[in-house]
């Protein structure tokens, strides 16, 4: 996870202070985080909830949590702020943020369990 934030922020200052251009990066690269960061934050809420810290996001959980973001991505902060566009293939982004997170909390629950048996 915190690779992904020093990404995140290195993409912010290369995008905003240093004015470097990465079309396809500038484009989709935060749709993408957002979704990771979203689903992170949803399991370790979860998991506190639950008062157990290996829960992982059920798939229907990964699947509305990526959907709600990029409904208020997309559809919401477009119609309040004219600095928001809409972009039908940022949906495209979020879900493949999402099955990244899926895949990732796959692994480590394979190998969390690999862990436990030795």
């Amino acid at each position: 996870m915190c690779w992904l934030g020093l990404l995140f922020v290195l993409h912010q200052l290369g995008q905003k202070v240093f004015y470097l251009y990465l079309p396809f990066v500038d484009a989709y690269f935060d749709p993408f985080v957002c979704s990771l960061f979203g689903l992170f934050a949803a399991q370790k809420h979860f998991a506190y909830l639950s008062q157990l810290p290996n829960r992982q996001l059920a798939v229907w959980e990964i699947l509305l949590t990526a959907f709600l973001l990029s409904i208020i991505s997309e559809e919401i902060f477009p119609r309040l702020s004219s600095e928001f566009t809409r972009d039908m293939w940022d949906y495209v982004a979020f879900a493949s943020g999402a099955l990244a997170f899926y895949f990732w909390q796959k692994k480590r629950a394979s190998s969390e369990k690999l862990a436990r048996s030795d």
